[in-house]
């Protein structure tokens, strides 16, 4: 049975955090789509090998069928069924992968088990097989898997790297109480707001 997860750049709602980010159709679907149909579909000149099955449910198709939010996308989000995680959770989030990071940051704000969050700048799979972040997974499953007291849990819970100086922050949550949020507008006029 499931003891624990690890995720990494997770995305837990497919309509905001991957086809439809932001409400704009994803820039990375179409090429995507080209690209695995092209190494799974027979050339046009060919008839295809025995027993060949068109992909079936094509996100192809889904982009068509399903251009808007729904219970299409809600059936297969995480995001409507956070209730249902009892696991202890470790979120390594990378603010590089902006159209992944969303959906982990809120899946920690709203998850209820033990939880921690670690938060990289840059590309997190050269990190991911870095000796310190390696060493900081081992001891999150030593923990849950091995039942070592190896004080990963008395820690604070959030772990950030600030940019530009190479240190490490310990946070207590996340977002962080003293955030100043900001409105921003699109026009500095009336319809702006």
């Amino acid at each position: 049975h499931l003891v624990t997860i690890v995720t990494f750049n997770g995305w837990t709602d497919l309509y905001r955090d991957f086809v439809y980010h932001g409400g704009l159709l994803h820039g990375f679907i179409p090429p995507w789509i080209a690209g695995v149909m092209g190494r799974v579909q027979a050339p046009c000149d060919e008839p295809p090998p025995a027993r060949w099955q068109p992909p079936i449910d094509l996100l192809g198709e889904i982009l068509v069928k399903n251009r808007f939010d729904g219970p299409f996308y809600r059936e297969r989000s995480v995001s409507t069924r956070y209730d249902l995680i009892k696991v202890p959770v470790y979120h390594l989030v990378s603010t590089a992968s902006y159209n992944h990071y969303r959906g982990q940051l809120l899946s920690f704000t709203e998850i209820q088990s033990p939880q921690k969050l670690m938060l990289l700048a840059g590309n997190l799979r050269p990190a991911m097989y870095s000796p310190p972040i390696s060493a900081e997974i081992v001891r999150w499953l030593d923990y849950w898997l091995k039942d070592a007291d190896n004080g990963i849990m008395k820690e604070p819970p959030v772990t950030l790297l600030v940019q530009g100086s190479d240190r490490w922050r310990f946070e207590r949550e996340y977002p962080l109480a003293r955030t100043r949020w900001t409105e921003m507008y699109l026009h500095g006029g009336e319809r702006g707001r």
